[in-house]
């Protein structure tokens, strides 16, 4: 009991350590900020229903990727993943399972 107890109070300070990581605050408010712009929502909708050969998909892929503010959230969101598929590989060494999740980022 007192093992579990130390593993759950060592995941959450983990998970605190990634909730202040300056890139995950950066993210988050990217994310707000994204989610105000209309234009930008619906490109993105448009362009998960395109086919990704398609000249019309490439076109939206460009202007997407002129807003600074898209580039810079798909960079930080690809970083952050890259982070915590690490995390999950180094808990499943510790504890043979998998632990972190970023549904919430």
């Amino acid at each position: 009991y007192v093992m579990k107890m130390e593993k759950k109070e060592k995941m959450e300070e983990l998970l605190k350590l990634l909730d202040n990581d300056e890139r995950v605050i950066k993210l988050k408010k990217l994310k707000k900020k994204l989610f105000l712009d209309q234009e930008l929502l619906d490109k993105v909708s448009r362009l998960q229903h395109l086919d990704i050969y398609s000249d019309e998909y490439k076109e939206l892929k460009k202007e997407l990727f002129l807003n600074q503010d898209y580039v810079e959230y798909q960079h930080l969101e690809n970083e952050i993943q890259l982070l915590i598929l690490e995390m999950n590989q180094r808990l499943k060494k510790l504890t043979n399972e998998r632990k972190c999740h970023h549904e919430n980022y």
